[in-house]
């Protein structure tokens, strides 16, 4: 079994240092037995950043969601019924992050007495350290992963990017990169449940992340990620900026090049058709 100690030190070898500001990806499983359990593993991190850094995770709370462009007229009136009980408004005081998205690291950050969330209904983020009011406050409800973001944000404070246990596909920061590229399927929008049968639409939804996978070749070529073990869990440790500038670089030559491979990926193939189409209007210009 890891001890605190154990996670901190660890943490300091992959290149984690006081007053850093970090978005943390988590698998607590691929970590391994903890003394202390998630706290622990929280515990360590805030040891790692000490008091003038910053941890910063994803919360989101995607239940709500609906589809794109789904009129809610076409259910049966049971079927408003069935929605409205199932559906839960958003209190950033009090609803839980989606472990099952984002995994149980989050939810425990949430619950911590020093921690603030910001108020996006779908894709909130929990921030804890010396600035997490300016990573948290007054975000926007579309392109909620966009230039006025949290992980905008961590940008701008040259932060880092811990993968923790997780695969590449993780790293929700690069949807920044796609909404720098301007790549045309990040204009797509989806519906969600606010209350009962209240719609809510929203600009900007982020896409597929499995296609993000391709970018990791790049970045241990250019040796812009640090690699190791944290507990039992393999662990990638970069800059956000450095990542970020790379895929949007990558995106402005390829602007389908982060989709997944799947054919039977529904996103990635819409996404690819607008890729297509927007190509084959600018040639014609």
């Amino acid at each position: 079994m890891w001890s605190q100690q154990d996670i901190s030190s660890h943490l300091h070898a992959i290149g984690l240092r006081a007053g850093d500001s970090v978005l943390v990806l988590s698998s607590l499983r691929a970590v391994g037995a903890t003394v202390g359990g998630a706290t622990g593993v929280l515990n360590a991190l805030l040891d790692a950043i000490g008091p003038d850094g910053n941890l910063l995770f994803p919360s989101f709370t995607l239940g709500n969601i609906v589809t794109a462009k789904c009129p809610p007229l076409i259910m049966s009136p049971a079927d408003e019924r069935l929605a409205a009980a199932l559906t839960t408004p958003f209190d950033a005081q009090s609803t839980p992050a989606d472990t099952n998205f984002v995994g149980a690291l989050p939810e425990i950050a949430r619950r911590h007495p020093d921690s603030y969330r910001s108020l996006h209904p779908l894709y909130s983020f929990v921030a804890l350290g010396a600035d997490s009011e300016f990573f948290t406050k007054a975000t926007p409800h579309h392109y909620p992963l966009g230039s006025e973001s949290p992980i905008a944000r961590l940008f701008q404070k040259d932060g880092k990017v811990l993968l923790l246990g997780v695969p590449y596909s993780a790293n929700i920061a690069l949807h920044l990169a796609e909404i720098w590229a301007e790549v045309p399927y990040t204009r797509r929008t989806l519906n969600y449940r606010t209350s009962g049968d209240q719609m809510c639409e929203m600009m900007g939804v982020p896409g597929c992340r499995i296609g993000f996978c391709r970018l990791e070749p790049l970045m241990k070529q250019s040796r812009l990620q640090r690699a190791g073990t944290i507990g039992s869990a393999s662990s990638r440790l970069f800059s956000m900026r450095m990542a970020t500038s790379l895929a949007t670089t990558y995106l402005y030559g390829e602007p389908s090049g982060l989709l997944c491979r799947n054919p039977e990926c529904d996103r990635c193939t819409t996404a690819r058709k607008l890729c297509a189409t927007a190509e084959s209007t600018s040639d014609d210009t």
